[in-house]
């Protein structure tokens, strides 16, 4: 991470850039909103965050085919719900695909 900026900018910037990509909007002030994500569009929510601990991610992408999406699925036992986490691109490809099927 660049140390020059504060992690409220590094996020602010993030979330900018997510919902230009993804055409959504931010939401004003969500980590400070109960009840509030990050960035909403017409077909998702979004809750941005960032970290340096990729290590089981590097290894899922290495192992996947070049023709696939990788997707790491995390599963919460308490609530019994899973996750799955791909790529900001691969993520953007399938946005796309959708306003193409709804058009």
């Amino acid at each position: 991470m660049d140390g020059s900026t504060t992690t409220r900018e590094r996020s602010k910037k993030q979330e900018s850039r997510i919902a230009k990509k993804l055409r959504g909007y931010t939401t004003i002030n969500s980590g400070a909103t109960f009840g509030q994500n990050d960035v909403i569009t017409d077909f998702c929510e979004i809750e941005a965050k960032t970290t340096a601990h990729e290590s089981e991610w590097v290894k899922l992408k290495k192992k996947c085919s070049a023709k696939k999406i990788p997707i790491f699925v995390v599963d919460f036992e308490k609530s019994r719900d899973s996750l799955a986490i791909l790529t900001y691109e691969d993520l953007q490809f399938l946005i796309e695909l959708a306003y193409k099927d709804n058009s």
